[in-house]
């Protein structure tokens, strides 16, 4: 089994230990900045309608749709899924190389904490494809200052969710880009970086991750 299907077998695996981390806001980065800005970014940009790919147990599309958003949200993990749809919604099962045609185009298309993997060129096209003129983009990430005790290349990475009142039964694999990777990945495949933001802990200014706001050209 590559990097790749360990990664989405941890999906599955880990949906409830995830779904009750988030609902109970057991994960303090998020709790103090991360969920807030990812949410005022996308109001900035008003759109009417908004799709989370990799949107796990769903909070983000049910914040905007309390807002009088439509959104959409995608996940590999029927797991996921189920769980999101139990408090309503519309979501999809759905990987980013075989995303369903939805036969429209979204306001904003968001991955917030989702884009995990090595090989990204065919989503990036994709996603532009799914983008109204002058949509936003918006990507949240790991910031790199938050894993400075790392080697600090490209590669590989393993979460253990360690930390957590929740216990989580297997380790994640997931893909580590350097903020020149992420700006090179994103122009060579035709998106234009609008700006980036570091959202930070509200107390030690420690950035605790990085949001792109990006449009199509």
């Amino acid at each position: 089994m590559d990097h790749r299907q360990q990664m989405m077998q941890s999906w599955r695996t880990n949906a409830e230990a995830w779904t009750t981390a988030v609902r109970d806001r057991q994960i303090e980065s998020r709790r103090l900045a991360t969920d807030s800005a990812i949410l005022a970014a996308i109001l900035r940009g008003k759109p009417r309608s908004v799709l989370d790919v990799g949107c796990g147990e769903g909070w983000l599309c049910r914040a905007l749709a309390d807002r009088g958003i439509a959104t959409v949200g995608l996940d590999a993990s029927p797991e996921l899924i189920d769980r999101a749809r139990s408090l309503g919604g519309e979501f999809y099962v759905s990987t980013y190389d075989a995303m369903p045609d939805f036969r429209q185009q979204f306001g904003a298309i968001v991955c917030n904490f989702s884009l995990l993997e090595e090989n990204l060129d065919d989503v990036m096209h994709q996603l532009g494809l799914l983008l109204q003129p002058e949509g936003l983009l918006l990507i949240q990430t790991i910031h790199p200052e938050t894993i400075a005790d790392e080697p600090n290349g490209d590669g590989w990475r393993v979460e253990p969710f360690t930390g957590f009142r929740t216990d989580f039964p297997q380790a994640m694999p997931w893909y580590f880009r350097r903020l020149e990777s992420w700006v090179a990945l994103l122009t060579q495949n035709s998106w234009v970086v609008k700006s980036a933001i570091e959202p930070a802990h509200p107390e030690t200014q420690q950035p605790l991750s990085l949001l792109f706001e990006c449009q199509y050209s």
